[in-house]
């Protein structure tokens, strides 16, 4: 397994022997890339790259499920029920795992919408929204 791996698109990407996958940078988020054959891994970077256009819609069904999650479970005393674009100012994408198969994690820190939790995102390999949890 190569150390770095150069892509026009990603940039370099450096094996974590550790985790053994490769991870980048890309616009503040980091990704991380399971191992597997070079075909699948190049296979799944530029399906990668064509899921960074349609991250908005899924994290609308993210915040679709998570929001009543919320609003009936989660709020303080006197505390308001949000509306979707108020919990969309409160999360933020930090990192997306992405798995031999294609399919993929997407972690995002939600500030103290549920007590310092974070939520986690999973998409089938074809970028289809599947399901969303608290993690941490």
């Amino acid at each position: 397994t190569a150390a770095t791996i150069e892509d026009s698109f990603w940039g370099q990407l450096s094996f974590d022997e550790a985790l053994d996958w490769y991870e980048t940078i890309k616009d503040g988020t980091k990704f991380s890339f399971t191992t597997t054959l070079v075909e699948q891994l190049a296979e799944n970077l530029r399906k990668t790259e064509k899921l960074l256009g349609s991250l908005s819609e899924v994290e609308g069904k993210m915040i679709d499920e998570m929001i009543p999650l919320k609003n009936q479970n989660w709020l303080e005393d006197e505390e308001k029920e949000l509306s979707g674009s108020q919990f969309q100012k409160e999360i933020q994408l930090y990192s997306i795992t992405i798995n031999k198969d294609g399919s993929a994690e997407l972690y995002y820190k939600a500030n103290n919408l549920f007590w310092g939790h974070e939520i986690k995102t999973s998409i089938s390999n074809n970028h289809h929204y599947k399901s969303s949890t608290l993690i941490g």
